[in-house]
Order: C-alpha cells, then sequence, then structure tokens
C-alpha cells in the first residue's frame, strides 16, 4: 500500500507554478480521491501488527506527509480557480512547492521499508 500511495507522490512535480501548463499538468497528476483513498487505506493499517516502533513512526509520518500534500494541492487548485475567476483572494498561492514533502516522504517509505526487512544474520 505504502508503495502505491508513495507513486501517486511521486508522479506529482516538485513544483507547479500559476502557469496554463502547469494548472494542466496538477489536474493531470494529482487525484484528490485517490489520495484521500489512499491515505485511509493507510489509517487502516493496525499499527500493533507493525512489531517495530521505527516502521510505525514512518508510517505515521508519511501518512501526514500525504495529507499536507493533499491540502497544498486542493488549496493551489482552490486558489487558482478563485483567481480565475476575477476574485481577489489574500494569501492566495502563485507557486505549489512540494519539494520537501516528497523529499520527506521518501525518508519515511525507506524507514518504513528497512524496519520491516527481516534481519540477516
Amino acid at each position: 500500500m505504502m508503495e502505491a500511495a508513495f507513486d501517486s507522490i511521486n508522479r506529482l512535480k516538485d513544483q507547479y507554478s500559476d502557469t496554463r501548463d502547469d494548472r494542466l499538468r496538477i489536474r493531470a497528476d494529482y487525484h484528490g480521491d485517490t489520495f484521500a483513498s489512499m491515505i485511509e487505506a493507510l489509517a487502516a493499517i493496525p499499527m500493533y501488527e507493525l512489531n517495530s516502533v521505527d516502521a510505525t513512526i514512518a508510517l505515521a509520518g508519511f501518512k501526514k506527509n500525504m495529507i499536507e500534500i493533499q491540502h497544498l494541492a486542493d488549496q493551489f487548485v482552490a486558489d487558482r480557480n478563485k483567481r480565475g475567476a476575477d476574485i481577489l483572494f489574500p494569501g492566495s498561492m502563485a507557486m505549489l512547492d512540494l519539494r520537501q514533502y516528497k523529499a520527506q516522504a521518501e525518508s519515511h517509505k525507506q524507514v518504513f521499508v528497512n524496519a520491516l526487512k527481516p534481519f540477516d544474520d
């Protein structure tokens, strides 16, 4: 499940500007319903079955990163829609920068995978 969720994060560009091309790209790359479904699926994983504190923390961090990306992408699209309607919207986002969130998600995924690997003697 984490691999599928990470793939959906990875499909997103690192940055989106308020340009026609990037508006088209984010519509092709980001699917809010898919993100919401994956966050729910990750939340349904019983933490006690992981048998690893590191895996539990990494999974919680990864879910947090997904929620943050979802919130930022939703806000960017909504702000763009408001700007497109010529409505003055203070605090709107002219650029969406996901580099930090994507890097953290990748780090959490790697910790999760490593924590669940069987120990080699």
